[in-house]
C-alpha cells in the first residue's frame, strides 16, 4: 500500500470530499462527524487512535495572585462546576436546552448524539476533574512540534489543592476521571 496523503483546509471541505469518495479517511471534528453520520447513517466510522489526540487547550486558569487571595471562592466554584458535570453525566438530556438555545446552528436532530458523544468520544465533563495527562500530552506534542521550547514544566503550571480540597467537598466518584 503506498497512500497518498493530501491536506485539505476546513473540516467542511474534508467532509464534502469523503461524502463524494475522494477521500478513504481524514480527521475531521466531532460535530463535522456527528453531522455527516446523520446524512449517511453508519456509512462512515471514528477509528479508535488512541491518545494520539489527547490534547487540548482547554483547563480552567487563574492569575496566581488572585487565587492567594481568593482561594476559598476557588474551591467553591470547581466544587459546583464538578457537581454541574456530575448532573450531566446522570442525565445528558439537562443540557440539551442549553445547547439548543446557545449553539442554534446544530441541527436539532444532532443535539443528544454530540452530548453523548462528548461524554464517550471526548470524555468531557470529569466528574473527579480530570488529571494533568492531557496538559502533559499537549505540552509534549507542541513540543516536539517546534511550537514550544523544551522544557514546560507541566507540574509547575498546576495548583493540585483547589481541585483536592473540592473533591474533599463533595467527595469522588470511584471509577471516574
Amino acid at each position: 500500500m503506498n497512500p497518498k496523503i493530501v491536506v485539505i483546509p476546513g473540516g467542511e471541505n474534508r467532509i464534502v470530499a469523503l461524502q463524494n469518495n475522494q477521500l478513504d479517511a481524514t480527521l475531521v471534528q466531532l460535530a463535522d462527524w456527528l453531522h455527516l453520520d446523520s446524512q449517511a447513517p453508519g456509512r462512515f466510522h471514528i477509528i479508535n487512535t488512541g491518545n494520539l489526540f489527547n490534547i487540548s487547550g482547554a483547563s480552567f486558569w487563574a492569575n496566581g495572585e488572585w487565587l492567594a487571595k481568593n482561594e476559598e471562592v476557588a474551591f467553591a466554584y470547581i466544587a459546583e462546576l464538578l457537581k454541574t458535570f456530575r448532573m450531566v453525566h446522570a442525565n445528558p438530556k439537562i443540557l440539551e436546552p442549553v445547547v439548543a438555545k446557545h449553539l442554534p446552528d446544530i441541527p436539532k436532530h444532532l443535539i443528544a448524539p454530540t452530548i453523548k458523544a462528548y461524554l464517550e468520544i471526548v470524555r468531557a465533563w470529569p466528574q473527579n476533574g480530570g488529571d494533568t495527562s492531557i496538559l502533559d500530552d499537549t505540552v509534549k506534542f507542541f513540543t516536539e512540534k517546534g511550537e514550544l521550547k523544551p522544557g514546560v514544566n507541566t507540574k509547575q503550571m498546576v495548583e493540585p489543592k483547589i481541585l483536592a480540597n473540592a473533591l474533599s467537598r463533595i467527595g469522588k466518584i470511584p471509577g471516574a476521571r
